[in-house]
């Protein structure tokens, strides 16, 4: 994809080629006609068609003859047309489409340039609108990248890029090196696969998650660098055994992840290098003291490995995640006392 300001160049060069073959037309019209009805030469009838196209109004150089007037009356008529649809072209050019969108483009060129830490969605449809939503609802900066240009989404932390999702191009403008992490909801398993890939080699460091229709996708997505592969219809049929098995189980997940009115929910929290708790007992870590209180649900080593309600004397070593449920002002408490910075 084009930058905004190469785009304008090269619709203003389009545009203005048009309006110049389209009034050399007409001149040449004027021209041929006048030498071939006019005892004249070819450059008296040039300039003869030039003043009658501007009709600036000088004397006539040929004297014409009531054909030649009347073919001259034929010029007029389509100079005047021609110069209706250069006007025309010309204003579109400048108000109803690309001055906006090179303005608009340049706005948010200056508004990508910031981002820190934020999350890539590429492709908005159903599954995409709903990471979106998601991550918004976390107060998380989202850039989504689509080929329809108005998705209907008004908020100061979303941000939309028309184009297609696949190019390099459009995932470095999406500055996929400073992102937090990406999903990729594409329609096609296949162009998803190729996203992932893509995305994987402009940053080695990115969270990546994908979603596929085929279950033989699912490997070749991990094989293209994905750390997480989701299937919505087999989540969908999973959530829906729970609900009719244990709903209450069901319910109460629901409203830690959806819930507003409900501020305990569950939340990850990163442990940086050199954090207070590394290498300390659970029950000695302080974890609960300087949480307000916070459950830790899980922890998450640096190979990835994770361990589900960890014992009071599990020890902490080399840990880079903890799985925390409690509310906003716990988890805020909880990030500080780890010196975790504030995303």
């Amino acid at each position: 994809m084009t930058s905004p300001k190469l785009d304008f160049k090269q619709r203003m060069y389009r545009r203005v080629g048009l309006v110049v073959c389209l009034m050399l037309g007409i001149n040449t019209y004027g021209t041929i006609g006048i030498f071939l009805i006019e005892d004249t030469t070819l450059f008296e009838a040039f300039y003869m068609s030039v003043i009658t196209l501007t009709t600036v109004g000088f004397n006539e150089i040929v004297e014409l003859s009531p054909e030649g007037r009347m073919f001259s009356v034929t010029t007029i008529y389509m100079g005047l047309a021609g110069s209706g649809v250069s006007i025309a072209i010309i204003t579109n050019l400048l108000f109803e489409e690309t001055l906006v969108d090179l303005f608009k483009g340049r706005r948010m060129e200056k508004k990508l340039s910031k981002l820190r830490d934020h999350f890539i969605v590429c492709g908005f449809g159903t599954t995409g609108r709903q990471i979106t939503e998601e991550l918004l609802a976390q107060n998380r900066t989202v850039v989504v990248i689509d080929q329809n240009r108005d998705l209907g989404f008004d908020n100061p932390k979303f941000l939309l890029l028309h184009g297609d999702a696949r190019h390099d191009d459009m995932l470095e403008k999406a500055r996929i090196q400073d992102a937090a992490g990406l999903a990729a909801t594409l329609t096609e398993d296949a162009d998803n696969v190729f996203v992932v890939l893509t995305a994987r080699a402009l940053n080695k460091d990115l969270s990546i998650a994908s979603r596929y229709k085929d279950d033989d996708t699912e490997s070749k997505l991990f094989t293209a660098g994905a750390d997480h592969a989701v299937s919505p219809y087999r989540m969908g049929g999973h959530r829906l055994a729970l609900s009719l098995i244990t709903p209450a189980m069901v319910d109460l997940i629901d409203a830690t992840l959806h819930d507003s009115s409900l501020k305990v929910r569950f939340n990850h929290v990163q442990v940086p290098e050199g954090a207070p708790i590394q290498g300390k007992l659970l029950k000695n870590s302080h974890i609960r003291e300087y949480s307000l209180g916070a459950l830790i649900v899980a922890v998450t080593d640096h190979t990835g490995h994770a361990v589900f309600n960890p014992s009071p004397d599990f020890r902490l070593d080399n840990i880079t995640q903890l799985v925390v449920l409690g509310d906003d002002e716990q988890i805020r408490s909880l990030k500080s006392y780890l010196g975790e910075t504030q995303a």
